[in-house]
């Protein structure tokens, strides 16, 4: 997630492509967002009593009393009177909350099960929600006396949920972490300004001083009170469970705080039905509570009821309009439901409660940032610091904005303020820890500007000042890793690990490093270690499971992508990344009724605005049309875009680098007035290749040569890089033969446009697409002025920032066009380049072939063949081949083991449409060169009508083996059809599933027509268009040559507006002796 969220979205899809799409970096660091709430846990009553504790709101000071800080910012331009006049929120427009729909009949809580206490202990965690138990106040308020010299109130934090996702590493989900978090340090209790004592206690203290109210029973309570604030879940459930089994049959306030402490606690737990079921039966009981209500509202949010979430918020308000809790919390749902203004008014409502709540300020002003509303989340902030000059949160909330904008002495005196303000905390031990934060808050800042020298000395002097503080450490390791120095970073994730074993965002972060580094059983175990500690956190779950499922080891992944789900019934990122693993190893038991839920579920996050679970990639092999794998693409393009402006404004790339997404991200380049190429002056176009595939990659495979065959005479190409040299002799090949080979895989993105830019380049061409390794947002910077999205992936970027799509009329003929966000560019013959003709000549010899008995196949059968990958098998194909084994009596279908966990099922599966056993051939994986040479042994190659044989297409027509392909309408689908056109065998294409099984029967049974048609194959080799490397290459230049002149002329496509599919006509020998000139 998800996210690749940063959500866990990690396979190997094809042997195309070796992984998906997840170069998204942190997130969490760039675009700032809400903070959602953990439950409010307040027994009945209490926080009417914490409202009264808060200090009465006072008028606001002059500016000649204000402090010299505040006088700084007022100097600015900021008032420091009344609070702003909230502006309306847009982007998107107003919109209506949705009408409460009728609460859901909901299932009786199960028995809890048991737990043992002692594996689930934890410290003290800041986050969890403060239960107002009277006497446990009364404690905690002696220790704060003591502490300070006086009576103060205690307040409950503001909440976070455990856990939520936050994108921190990519390919990755992290739930979140305590502070510091640089835009998110909670508020501390002696932050608060004095206020007079309440006059009103909770109700539970007549309650305790029933008889019927034994000591023992007294004392557990308080036991699982204590249990649930020191973060252990599973033993304050326990204990609570001990109360409730005393109190059985009673429906008193009692019952029902315990009832709301195990609720609480389960929910904590990862399991929200019980913890729905539990708030029900409060509310049942005592229908007028309003904390109830606000837990079940939580409960609801995380189970996906959003909906019935909202309806239970506003039934608390209802109840108790005082109530700031459920205010802050209807106002983040409605954030997140992309109902802005509702968002607004819920917070602005809150402040009028609660005007010295300084996190209020700062999600006030975390909601203008997330519509770039930059200027009212300042004005947030400085009314937020006029009520309370002591918060150190919003002098770092401050201090974040300011060195956002480029204001950096700003943003430094601002996070001086926040260490002073911290530091002076009492007791001693507390203030280091909170200036430790500010430090690590201010470091971070730093790194994200790309100032490393700077963040490591803050870092440093935060575990000088709080040794024992893990978020230092954590902080070295990101910048380690960031810097490429692997070792370092997994040194300090062990230590901050080490000190805090169950904060899960860092022993996550750790396991992906260890991952990253091809360490894949340490990370297993690592994960597993983290989930021992935290059993209830799904995003674990599927962190491991990706784990497995990029190694290979699909059917564990299931299992660990279940039990996410169960914990989570509605977790887009493990319901798709499970369908696809069950798709990987042919589990389609329940296929059609996955595959619509899947949709549904991506259709719902696109209505909302979110990003989709199902990744671009993988939409290219599942059954959705094409219009769906648009908006899917779009999506994903415009995260990359925003990652994009965050870098812009991050590094100071350009003179325009604070500038958001609402402008144009062009304009964080200069391009010079176009004009056209002078041959006659020694002028050339210049044209850039970025990739990470310039390895031994099938990209590479195919393309190796094509790179030193461009005319030099017109044109000067560039490789970029993006990998780490792997010494192939593929990598070796390109290097030599292009003209500028740039190894740019240490660079930052903002670095790589940059050089991109500087180099002169007019045509860059993406290579990658949504792949593994893919660095888009150098493209969303939009360093050169035409964009070509080619090879790397079969499908449309979804891009604005793209300008074209290099395909040809039969994989992309213009009646799809509206499936592209691209302009089409039609190449003559087929757009898919090899350089085979260069790099396998010995397949063209008989004597070099393997006989079938060297690899265990038989000698007098028919033999057809599939070797793409399992996933790009469904139920319908399949059938379709049994048909035709069962009309071909003296056929065998040879299969690969890719992977090795789909070969039991899917011989199942064939065997129940009656196929015998002896019909069907598994071998596994080979080598390149000994798969090609091996498949010249097969007759007839079945192709997948969901998606194509495109590389394993062009192995075995170079083989000559023939390919029956039946094309659909997606551009994945229409590969091998281009393939075989270009090849001279475009008979072998049909029209439908029936003429495809006749095809197939009619070849399989007439073996002199199929040799007949294999030897016209074999001698076309040579001749035909499909394996002419250098003609191809003279195509290709035309066509670069063709999309420059026309952005000479203004015709270069914008914004998703495609214009017509371009024609390129087949170059000739009078286009190559044309006298050199303008174009």
């Amino acid at each position: 997630m998800q996210s690749s969220s940063d959500y866990t979205m990690m396979q190997q899809p094809s042997p195309y492509h070796d992984g998906p799409y997840r170069r998204y970096p942190n997130l969490a660091n760039m675009l700032v967002q809400l903070p959602p709430h953990h439950p409010h846990l307040l027994t009945p009553a209490s926080h009417q009593a914490q409202q009264l504790q808060q200090p009465p709101q006072e008028p606001l000071m002059p500016p000649s009393e204000a402090p010299a800080e505040l006088r700084a910012l007022a100097s600015l331009g900021l008032p420091l009177g009344a609070p702003p006049q909230p502006k309306p929120v847009r982007p998107p427009p107003p919109r209506t909350p949705p009408p409460p729909p009728p609460p859901l009949p909901l299932p009786p809580p199960a028995p809890l099960p048991h737990i043992d206490v002692g594996s689930v202990l934890r410290p003290t965690d800041p986050n969890v929600a403060v239960i107002h138990h009277p006497s446990l106040c009364k404690q905690l308020q002696r220790l704060v006396v003591a502490s300070r010299g006086g009576p103060q109130p205690l307040r409950a934090p503001h909440l976070q949920p455990q856990p939520h996702v936050v994108g921190t590493l990519p390919g990755h989900l992290v739930p979140a972490a305590p502070p510091p978090a640089a835009h998110d340090v909670p508020s501390h209790p002696q932050e608060q300004p004095p206020a007079p004592p309440s006059q009103h206690l909770p109700e539970l203290r007549a309650a305790r001083a029933s008889e019927a109210w034994g000591k023992a029973e007294d004392a557990t309570r308080e036991q699982a009170y204590k249990l649930y604030l020191a973060g252990q879940y599973a033993a304050a459930a326990v204990k609570a469970e001990q109360v409730l089994a005393r109190l059985m049959n009673t429906s008193g306030r009692m019952a029902a705080d315990m009832k709301l402490l195990l609720a609480a606690a389960t929910y904590c737990l990862g399991d929200f039905e019980r913890s729905v079921a539990l708030n029900m039966d409060v509310i049942a009981e005592h229908p007028s509570m309003p904390e109830a209500y606000s837990n079940l509202a939580h409960s609801l949010k995380a189970r996906g009821n959003v909906e019935l979430c909202i309806h239970y918020y506003q039934k608390a308000i209802q109840l108790d309009p005082a109530f700031v809790h459920a205010h802050v919390s209807l106002g983040l749902v409605y954030s997140e439901s992309g109902l802005y203004d509702a968002a607004a008014g819920c917070l602005q409502a809150a402040l009028k409660l609660n005007p010295h709540d300084a996190d209020l300020y700062k999600y006030l002003s975390n909601l203008y940032l997330s519509f770039n509303q930059h200027e009212s989340a300042r004005q947030s902030l400085v009314q937020g610091l006029a009520a309370r000059p002591d918060a150190a949160s919003l002098w770092l909330a401050l201090a974040k904005l300011c060195s956002s904008a480029g204001q950096t002495g700003l943003a430094d005196m601002y996070y001086g303020e926040a260490a002073k303000r911290n530091a002076s905390l009492a007791p001693p031990l507390l203030g280091q820890l909170s200036a430790a934060q500010a430090y690590v808050s201010y470091g971070q800042q730093h790194a994200s500007l790309g100032a490393w020298d700077k963040a490591t000395p803050c870092f440093l002097t935060a575990i000088s000042l709080a040794p024992n503080y893990p978020r230092p450490y954590q902080a070295l390791a990101q910048l380690c890793k960031q810097q490429g120095r692997l070792q370092e970073a997994l040194m300090y994730y062990t230590q901050a690990v080490t000190l805090d074993p169950p904060q899960v965002d860092i022993a996550s972060e750790r396991a992906a490093l260890l991952k990253d580094m091809s360490l894949v059983n340490e990370a297993i175990v690592a994960y597993q270690q983290a989930i021992a500690l935290n059993p209830g956190i799904p995003e674990l779950y599927v962190n491991l499971a990706g784990v497995y499922k990029d190694s290979g080891r699909h059917d564990e992944a299931i299992v660990h992508y279940r039990k996410a789900l169960e914990l989570r019934p509605d977790f887009p990122d493990a319901l798709c990344n499970m369908i696809h693993s069950l798709q990987c190893v042919c589990d389609w038991t329940v296929r059609d009724e996955w595959f619509a839920r899947l949709e549904e579920t991506v259709y719902r996050q696109i209505m909302r605005g979110d990003q989709p679970s199902v990744q671009p990639f993988h939409a290219v092999a599942y059954p959705m049309n094409g219009s769906l794998a648009l908006e899917i693409s779009r999506k994903y393009a415009e995260r990359v875009a925003l990652v994009a402006c965050s870098l812009v404004r991050s590094s100071r790339c350009c003179a325009n680098g604070g500038v958001d997404r609402g402008e144009t991200l062009a304009q964080a380049f200069v391009h010079p007035p176009p004009r056209m190429v002078d041959f006659t002056r020694g002028e050339r176009l210049r044209v850039g290749y970025v990739s990470s595939d310039f390895g031994n990659h099938p990209l590479a495979h195919l393309m190796m040569s094509v790179f030193g065959l461009h005319d030099r005479s017109k044109l000067e190409v560039f490789c970029y890089a993006l990998s780490c040299p792997d010494g192939s002799e593929w990598q070796r090949c390109i290097a030599q033969e292009v003209e500028h080979f740039v190894d740019v895989h240490q660079m930052s993105v903002p670095e790589i446009a940059r050089r991109c830019n500087e180099d002169g380049i007019q045509v860059l061409v993406n290579l990658n697409g949504y792949t593994q390794g893919a660095r888009n947002e150098v493209f969303a910077l939009e360093p050169c002025p035409v964009q070509i999205s080619y090879m790397g992936f079969p499908s449309t970027t979804g891009a604005d920032y793209i300008n074209y799509l290099f395909v040809d009329k039969v994989v992309c003929p213009a009646r799809y066009k509206h499936f592209f966000s691209e302009t089409l560019v039609h190449l003559p013959n087929c757009y898919f380049v090899n350089a085979y003709r260069r790099r396998h000549q010995d397949v063209l010899l008989p004597q070099n072939l393997p006989t079938r008995a060297s690899v265990g196949l038989p000698t007098d059968k028919v033999i057809f063949c599939c070797f793409n990958q399992l996933y790009k098998m469904g139920p319908g194909i399949v059938k379709s081949w049994c048909r035709i084994l069962l009309r071909v009596p003296n056929a065998v279908l040879w299969l690969l083991r890719f992977p090795p966990a789909g070969e039991s099922r899917l011989r199942s599966f064939m065997e129940r449409q009656g196929v015998p056993p002896h019909q069907i051939l598994f071998t596994n994986v080979a080598g390149k060169d000994d798969h090609i040479r091996r498949s010249a042994l097969a007759d007839l190659f079945l192709d997948t009508p969901l998606c194509n044989a495109h590389t394993t297409g062009t192995d075995v027509l170079w083989a000559g083996c023939p390919i029956l392909t039946l094309p659909l309408e997606r551009m994945a689908t229409r590969v091998a059809s281009s393939l075989l056109h270009a090849a001279g065998l475009g008979d072998m294409v049909v029209s439908s599933i029936r003429e495809y099984e006749e095809k197939a029967v009619f070849l399989g049974n007439n073996p002199l027509e199929l040799e007949r048609l294999k030897r016209r194959l074999r001698d076309a080799r040579l001749t035909c268009p499909l394996f002419d490397t250098d003609r191809w290459v003279k195509n290709l230049d035309k066509a670069l040559l063709e999309v420059w002149a026309r952005h000479c002329r203004g015709l270069t496509p914008r914004g998703n507006r495609p214009a017509a599919p371009i024609e390129i006509m087949e170059s000739d020998e009078d286009d190559e002796e044309a006298p050199a000139g303008l174009l």
